[in-house]
């Protein structure tokens, strides 16, 4: 039923749609929108946040006031995660098997991080 409309028309539709799991209950419910839904936003208070950008392999969370990458997760091979969060500068790497889990946090390269000067008097 929901293939006869027009794609242009079924985005416009998933435009005015405002409440978060409204949004994720329309990818759970039809595999078209499941498809056409690969960049969820997040409303907080009607208030756009944060879009969220799925791909193959990884998870990129994006602000929404200057499109700064927040976080990025990507799954790797054999039960390997990795979790570069942009905002707190740390990444992370989970590795997970059935008898043993790695988990490993290192700060980020010195060069990403934000300088907040300070006088001392």
């Amino acid at each position: 039923m929901i293939n006869i409309l027009p794609d242009e028309i079924i985005n416009e539709i998933i435009k005015y749609i405002k409440i978060n799991n409204d949004i994720l209950n329309l990818r759970l419910v039809n595999r078209y929108f499941n498809k056409v839904l690969k960049e969820i936003p997040v409303y907080k208070n009607n208030i756009l946040i944060y879009i969220i950008i799925l791909k193959n392999n990884n998870i990129k969370k994006y602000d929404s006031d200057n499109d700064q990458l927040v976080k990025e997760i990507t799954f790797k091979p054999y039960g390997g995660t990795k979790i570069i969060d942009h905002s707190n500068y740390t990444n992370t790497y989970y590795f997970s098997t059935p008898k043993k889990r790695i988990y490993v946090r290192k700060p980020l390269l010195q060069d990403n991080r934000k300088f907040i000067g300070c006088i001392i008097s």
